[in-house]
C-alpha cells in the first residue's frame, strides 16, 4: 500500500505541473512562452496559397501538349539516358502518359477524375503488363471513391491467364481488406483465398493467411481461423503478422481450457512482437493467470514489465488497479 500511495503522489504532482505548463502560470521559454519580459508580440498573418483543382489539371494538359509535341525525338531522348538508366529504361518505356496522370490526381485527392483518366487509358486496349497496371490503379482508385462493387467489377472483368495472375492476386487482396473493413467477412475470406491462390510474393502470402484466420474468426468459425494461424506461423514466422496469430490463439486454446498451450502461445507474442499494445495484452494475461492461482509475486513481476512499457492509459489505468489489488492480497 505504501507504495501504491508513492507512486499516487508522483501522478499528481506531474499533473499539477503539466497543468502550470499549459496555462503558463509556470512560463519556460520555448515550451510555452517565447517573448521576454515586457516584450510585446506581433502577429504577422501570412497568406496560404494553393492551386486550384483547374490550375492542377492545367499543368497536367500542359506536360500532355509537351510530350506531344516532342513524341519524335522521344526515342533519341531516352537513348541518350539509357546509360544512366540502365534496367529502369524498359519500365518508363512502357509505362503510358494516362497512368502517370492518374497517379498524380489519385495523390491530389481527385480520384473521380483519376478514374476517367484510366478508363481512357484501358480505352485504348493496353496490353501486357501496362494493362494490369493501369486495371490495379483503377481499381484501388475505385475503392477510394467508396465504389466498392465497381471495383469488385474490375477483376471480375479482368482477363485470366498466366501472365497476370500475380496482378489479379494483388486485387483480390485489395478488395479483401476493403471488405474486411466493413465488416463484409463472407466476401473477405473470398478474396483473401484468391489472393493465396496466386503466384504473389512471401509478404502478401502471409497478408492473405493473416486476413483469412481473421475473417474466419470475425465469423465465428475459430477451429478454421486457428488453423490459418497456424499456417501463418508455421510458413512465415518471421512475419510481422506472426504475433498477432499467437495472440488469437492463446485467446482461443484459453477458451479450451488448454492453458499451457495458452502459456506458450503468450510467450511467443512476448518474444516476437515489437507492438508494446500486444505484449502488454499477453502479459495481462499471465499476471490475472498468476493472480487466480495465488502466484502473487509472479502477477507482480508481470504486472511491473507492462507499466514499463508505452502503453495505452486505459490499458495502464487497468494494470494500476489490478497491481494494487495484486499487492494488498501478496502482504
Amino acid at each position: 500500500m505504501e507504495k501504491m500511495y508513492q507512486r499516487s503522489k508522483i501522478q499528481e504532482e506531474s499533473l499539477h505541473y503539466e497543468r502550470l505548463k499549459h496555462n503558463g502560470e509556470d512560463p519556460i521559454v520555448g515550451v510555452n512562452t517565447f517573448l521576454r519580459e515586457g516584450e510585446e508580440q506581433v502577429m504577422e498573418e501570412t497568406a496560404l496559397t494553393r492551386a486550384s483543382a483547374d490550375e492542377k489539371n492545367a499543368r497536367l494538359e500542359s506536360l500532355r501538349q509537351f510530350q506531344k509535341r516532342h513524341e519524335a525525338r522521344s526515342a533519341e531522348a531516352l537513348a541518350v539516358l539509357e546509360p544512366f538508366l540502365g534496367s529502369q529504361l524498359p519500365a518508363i518505356r512502357r509505362v503510358p502518359f494516362a497512368l502517370i496522370q492518374a497517379i498524380a490526381l489519385s495523390d491530389q485527392g481527385n480520384d473521380s477524375l483519376a478514374i476517367r483518366t484510366v478508363r481512357e487509358a484501358l480505352a485504348g486496349k493496353p496490353t501486357g503488363e501496362v494493362a494490369d497496371r493501369c486495371r490495379l490503379k483503377l481499381l484501388r482508385c475505385l475503392l477510394a471513391d467508396d465504389q466498392a462493387e465497381a471495383a469488385a467489377s474490375v477483376l471480375i472483368e479482368w482477363p485470366i491467364g498466366p501472365e497476370s495472375a500475380a496482378a489479379r492476386g494483388i486485387a483480390a487482396g485489395e478488395l479483401a481488406e476493403e471488405a474486411y473493413a466493413r465488416g463484409d467477412y463472407d466476401h473477405a475470406k473470398a478474396w483473401f483465398r484468391q489472393l493465396l491462390e496466386a503466384p504473389v510474393s512471401d509478404k502478401d502470402q502471409a497478408r492473405g493467411l493473416s486476413g483469412l484466420a481473421w475473417s474466419e474468426h470475425q465469423r465465428g468459425h475459430q477451429a478454421e481461423a486457428e488453423q490459418a494461424f497456424g499456417d501463418l506461423i508455421e510458413r512465415f514466422p518471421q512475419d510481422r503478422h506472426v504475433a498477432e496469430a499467437w495472440l488469437a490463439r492463446a485467446g482461443y486454446w484459453e477458451q479450451q481450457g488448454q492453458m499451457e498451450a495458452a502459456d506458450e502461445a503468450w510467450a511467443q507474442v512476448i518474444a516476437l512482437s515489437d507492438n508494446p499494445q500486444h505484449v502488454a495484452s499477453a502479459r495481462l494475461q499471465r499476471a490475472r493467470r498468476h493472480e487466480r492461482a495465488a502466484r502473487y509475486g509472479e502477477a507482480i513481476e508481470e504486472l511491473d514489465q507492462i507499466l514499463a512499457l508505452d502503453v495505452e492509459f486505459g490499458q495502464r489505468d487497468q494494470v494500476h488497479y489490478l497491481r494494487g489489488w495484486v499487492s494488498v492480497s501478496y502482504t
